[in-house]
């Protein structure tokens, strides 16, 4: 889940790069779930197959995102700005 691919253990503590990527995790999945409503927002025949299957596919993100989430809410207020500041430094 996390771009270096290190598990998270009190003996591995959090960098302000882990911290950007995890922010990473939870973007991309707020933005498939905004795709995904609006497709389903403008589908003629919204309950079908093919919608349940991408929805399917689509909770596996979420889940992963609500980890992080709950992970990233445990975390020293000054850490997540740091790795928030360097999430945002990626977009310039």
């Amino acid at each position: 889940m996390l771009r270096s691919g290190r598990p998270r253990t009190a003996a591995v503590p959090w960098t302000a790069g882990d911290v950007a990527g995890q922010l990473e995790v939870v973007v991309r999945a707020d933005l498939a779930l905004a795709q995904e409503m609006d497709r389903i927002g403008a589908c003629r025949a919204p309950v079908c197959t093919e919608t349940v299957t991408r929805l399917e596919a689509l909770l596996v993100g979420l889940r992963d995102a609500a980890r992080v989430r709950t992970d990233l809410a445990l975390l020293d207020p000054e850490l997540l700005r740091a790795g928030a500041a360097l999430w945002v430094e990626g977009f310039r």
